[in-house]
């Protein structure tokens, strides 16, 4: 088995992040090279979700001087052909996303601000079709700086466990 994990290296002044394959038999201990890199475009990951037919893995991640409240984007990548490439499927500069879950049809649910505040959306990750799920309910869950977890569940195609921030 492996567990997938951000890898943070420091070599000098350099930092730099990965998006990794750690395998569990302990060969990575001696071995750098057990370790697989599925992503190392970006300077920031967090929040990797694997498909359910673990095929692919979906993730938040952004780059410097941006902060994840202000500009991450929603990438898919292939965890079969070790290319490193990845499809950002929403956000960019000005959009916040954040809490990719995968749902049992292989979309995957998001929350984003494009709309100007938390909005839950359903990506169809072989189109770019990004519906607004919930268009008038607004302030789903939490942003990347906020302590508490995630703001929704998928649960047999249908979102659960829902928390609403409303600002005031």
């Amino acid at each position: 088995g492996t567990v997938m994990a951000v890898r943070e290296s420091h070599r000098g002044a350099v930092v730099s992040r990965q998006l990794v394959l750690v395998p569990l038999d302990g060969a990575a201990a001696a071995d750098d090279d057990a370790v697989s890199v599925v992503n190392d475009q970006h300077h920031f990951y967090a929040q990797p979700r694997l498909s359910p037919d673990g095929t692919r893995v979906a993730y938040v991640a952004w780059d410097h001087p941006h902060m994840p409240w202000d500009s991450t984007v929603l990438a898919l990548a292939a965890l079969e052909d070790g290319s490193r490439t990845e499809r950002v499927l929403v956000g960019g500069v000005d959009e916040s996303v954040l809490q990719p879950e995968w749902a049992d049809d292989g979309h995957v649910y998001c929350l984003s601000d494009r709309s100007g505040c938390g909005t839950l959306y359903r990506v169809d990750v072989d189109g770019d079709a990004v519906p607004d799920v919930a268009p008038r309910l607004r302030y789903f869950g939490n942003s990347m700086g906020a302590i508490m977890g995630g703001g929704f569940v998928p649960v047999a195609n249908r979102i659960s466990s829902v928390v609403l921030n409303v600002p005031g």
